[in-house]
C-alpha cells in the first residue's frame, strides 16, 4: 500500500498569512490616487495622510509655479461641458495626483497661446511629475498599511524603500542592506541612460519637445533630472543618425527602474513582515503527518 504525506502550510507561511488580517478596502487605493493622503485617512492614520497631504501639494504647486502656463498648454486639452470648457490635463505620471491636477489645470491655468517655457521648466516639470510618483507610493503605503496594521511598525518602510529606489537607482537596495543588487542596479541603469544621453548629443530628455519619452525617462529619478536641467534648451541643430536610438535607451533606462522600485517594494514588505511572524512560527511547531 502506498502512502502520501499530507498537505499543509508550513508554520513560517502561516503566520505571514496570520499578520496579513485586514483586507485593505478598494476605496484606500481609489481615494488616494484622487487625492493626496486620504487613503491614510481611510486606514485611521490621519497623521500620516496630512504628512503625505502636504508633502505631495507643496512639491507639485512648486513645479507648476515654476513651469507656468506652458504646462497646461502642452499637457492638456479641453472639452466642452454645461456650457464651458472643461480642462482635461493629460500629464504622466501627474495623473497619479488626479484631482490636484484637475483642479490646477481649471482653476490657475490660463489660457495662454504658443506660452513660452520658463528657464526654470526643467526643475519644475520634475516637480509635477514627483508630485504624482509620491502619491503612487503613498497609496501603495497606505495598502500596506491597511493591510499589516501596526505589526510592522519599526521596521525598514517598503514606501522609503520605493522612494529611495526611484530618486537614486539602487539606493532603496542599499537602504534595505542589498548591496550587490544595489550596485548592479545603479551601474546597469546608468550606464544605459548615459549611453543614451551621448547617442543624442545631450538634447535628451527634454519635456517640452520629447513629451511622453521624457515620462519614461523620468521614472529614473535623479540622474534624469540633472541630465535635463544641464542640457535645457539645447536643440538639435545637426542630423542625428542614432537620436531615437538614444531615446530608446533613457527611456528604458527609466522603464526598467520601474522593476527595481517594484523589487525594492516588495523586499522590504517581506522584511517587515518575517521577523514578526519569526516568534510566532516557534511558538506554534507543526510536525508532518501521513495518511495511507
Amino acid at each position: 500500500m502506498r502512502t502520501h504525506e499530507s498537505l499543509e502550510i508550513p508554520p513560517r507561511f502561516g503566520c505571514h498569512l496570520n499578520l496579513i488580517q485586514q483586507k485593505p478596502a478598494p476605496s484606500t487605493v481609489l481615494l488616494g490616487l484622487l487625492i493626496p493622503g486620504t487613503g491614510h485617512w481611510m486606514t485611521g492614520r490621519g497623521g500620516a495622510g496630512a504628512v503625505w497631504f502636504v508633502v505631495i501639494t507643496v512639491v507639485s504647486l512648486l513645479g507648476w509655479t515654476l513651469v507656468g502656463p506652458s504646462f497646461y498648454v502642452t499637457f492638456g486639452t479641453t472639452y466642452p461641458f454645461g456650457g464651458r470648457n472643461i480642462g482635461i490635463p493629460l500629464a504622466v505620471p501627474e495623473l497619479a495626483n488626479f484631482i490636484e491636477t484637475f483642479l490646477v489645470y481649471n482653476m490657475l491655468a490660463r489660457p495662454v497661446p504658443e506660452a513660452p517655457v520658463p528657464s526654470g521648466a526643467a526643475i519644475g516639470y520634475f516637480l509635477t511629475a514627483a508630485g504624482g510618483i509620491l502619491n503612487m507610493i503613498s497609496v501603495a503605503d497606505a495598502h500596506f498599511r491597511s493591510r499589516v496594521g501596526a505589526q510592522a511598525d519599526g521596521r525598514k518602510s517598503p514606501a522609503i524603500a520605493a522612494l529611495l529606489a526611484w530618486l537614486v537607482p539602487g539606493a532603496g537596495h542599499y537602504y534595505l542592506g542589498r548591496r550587490g543588487k544595489a550596485a548592479l542596479g545603479a551601474g546597469a541603469l546608468l550606464i544605459t541612460f548615459a549611453i543614451g544621453v551621448f547617442l543624442t548629443h545631450g538634447t535628451s530628455p527634454q519635456r517640452d519637445r520629447d513629451l511622453y519619452f521624457w515620462s519614461g525617462e523620468v521614472l529614473l529619478g535623479l540622474p534624469a533630472a540633472l541630465a535635463n536641467v544641464l542640457n535645457f534648451g539645447r536643440r538639435i541643430r545637426q542630423d542625428l543618425p542614432l537620436a531615437e536610438m538614444g531615446l530608446l535607451f533613457t527611456t528604458v533606462s527609466g522603464l526598467l527602474n520601474v522593476l527595481f522600485i517594484l523589487d525594492a517594494y516588495s523586499s522590504a514588505e517581506r522584511d517587515a513582515i518575517a521577523p514578526a511572524a519569526e516568534p510566532a512560527a516557534a511558538a506554534n511547531p507543526t510536525t508532518p503527518t501521513a495518511v495511507a
